[in-house]
């Protein structure tokens, strides 16, 4: 069967999957968009353009809220006047306050206690190159985008912290402090053709992502942020483990950083990051065959500098 062909199959058999489960209402989301316009690489139009590609996915799954949140205070506001299953945070810069450490920690201790983390969200729709152009190669990054979102929401709701590699981390990691201490995200990843994708939560919940279309966008721009990983302890006291969805190794080393991490454990099986096809939605437990690493486009990885921040 061509590419094509099984791509719009498996889309069609992922929309009958999730219809039979379908929540009686859309999702209510909050998009937070903390992120500066960086000179024109991040426009606040391409943020909002990820939030309403999640009010417009087939099926009345979600209804999204995107919020310009660059002033201190601004997500305080936000939480105080709407009611949500799932927050984004998408936040590159430092402008938060008190206030809005607190409403935050509220919609957590409110039973929001689902959490993701994903340092790859900032690249996911800049002026940069043709990979990072929402929705992505294949739509990958919007089908991930939405699938990410999905599962947060089906799992009860939660908080979706994203952001950028370490010269941007300060304000989201001042909100992740106030829920989880000692969880922060750290470093530069740099994905490569070594990755490892774990179960197929995060590829097919809604729409399924060739994990080969993830790494061609993940590695054309090359540096973004280690989420935490392991236990700790929340504001609560419960203890909470953040486990790898996503991971990548260090080269030349045994050693692999965590890409996306999540407060629930992945699904069975692993899928190296250079298949090109994307999992069956109906088989959870698939186990993509090995070899297709020799598809990947060389080239990639070989960036080193961005047109951003100065």
């Amino acid at each position: 069967m061509k590419s094509s062909a099984r791509s719009a199959l498996l889309s069609c058999l992922a929309v009958l999957a999730f219809a039979s489960v379908a929540h009686a209402a859309p999702f209510s989301v909050l998009w937070f968009d903390a992120t500066p316009e960086y000179s024109g690489q991040a426009p606040n139009a391409y943020r909002q353009e990820m939030a309403d590609s999640l009010t417009a996915t087939p099926g009345n799954v979600f209804v999204a809220t995107y919020v310009d949140g660059m002033a201190a205070g601004s997500l305080a506001a936000a939480l105080g006047v709407g009611a949500y299953d799932v927050v984004v945070l998408d936040a590159t810069g430092s402008t938060f306050n008190a206030a809005d450490i607190a409403a935050l920690r509220a919609f957590y201790e409110a039973g929001n206690q689902n959490l993701l983390f994903d340092g790859s969200l900032y690249i996911r729709n800049i002026n940069f190159s043709a990979q990072t152009d929402y929705p992505g190669p294949a739509s990958a990054m919007d089908n991930f985008t939405r699938n990410e979102v999905h599962e947060l929401a089906t799992r009860g709701g939660g908080i979706f912290f994203g952001t950028d590699h370490n010269c941007c981390q300060a304000g989201i990691n001042q909100l992740i402090a106030g829920i989880l201490p000692g969880a922060q995200f750290s470093g530069i990843a740099a994905p490569n053709t070594q990755g490892t994708v774990y179960g197929t939560q995060l590829l097919a919940s809604i729409d399924p992502v060739a994990p080969l279309d993830l790494l061609n966008h993940w590695s054309t721009e090359g540096s973004q942020g280690i989420p935490p990983s392991g236990t700790f302890t929340d504001v609560l006291g419960n203890s909470r483990t953040l486990y790898t969805q996503v991971d990548f190794p260090l080269i030349g080393t045994n050693q692999r950083f965590p890409f996306v991490t999540t407060s629930w454990e992945p699904g069975q099986g692993t899928i190296i990051i250079t298949d090109p096809d994307p999992p069956d939605p109906q088989d959870p437990g698939t186990v993509p065959a090995p070899g297709a690493a020799l598809l990947f486009v060389t080239g990639m990885l070989a960036v080193v500098a961005r047109r951003r921040r100065g």
